[in-house]
């Protein structure tokens, strides 16, 4: 059942911010939520249909230096949604987007846009803790699955002929 667009424009003066979540599983259809507090209902984005659901984000910190943060993703889990979607509570290996925009942007509305403010992906690394209400998943970046650092290859002169060069001294 979609949210009347009363609701949403009151959502959007109340936080205007409204993340959008989309999991792909092995063969599995992407799956979309919307973390929005009218669990069941449906909201469309870029022509898309994203499920409310209890769902949310922790430990996403943008650093320049250090280690990568350890975000997490915590899913309500109430009647083993999951379980039910899936077939299974153990997404090891799943993809997850996370997908940040605002409540005017979604279809239907006036100033609908397929604008968004941060779009970010992460990897399921391991399933963190599980209980009847809820199921908690540790992430990892695309880049620390693959065991790939950066730089990948050493700037070096024979590579590229312009390091070490002054120009115009």
């Amino acid at each position: 059942m979609p949210i009347p667009s009363a609701k949403l424009r009151t959502l959007a003066l109340s936080s205007g911010v409204i993340e959008l979540y989309e999991v792909a599983y092995k063969s599995n259809p992407i799956v979309r939520f919307a973390n929005l507090e009218e669990t069941g209902s449906t909201i469309v984005y870029r022509g898309f249909t994203y499920t409310c659901a209890p769902i949310g984000i922790t430990g996403v910190e943008k650093t320049a230096d250090g280690t990568l943060p350890r975000p997490s993703i915590t899913v309500g889990n109430t009647n083993r949604t999951i379980a039910g979607i899936f077939g299974t509570t153990d997404l090891v290996g799943a993809k997850i987007t996370r997908i940040i925009t605002l409540a005017e942007y979604l279809d239907g509305q006036p100033g609908a846009n397929t604008a968004n403010y941060q779009s970010t992906s992460f990897i399921v690394e391991q399933k963190a803790s599980e209980t009847y209400d809820q199921i908690t998943y540790s992430l990892a970046t695309p880049l620390e699955v693959l065991g790939k650092k950066l730089p990948r290859q050493q700037a070096t002169q024979t590579v590229f002929p312009g390091v070490g060069r002054y120009v115009g001294f």
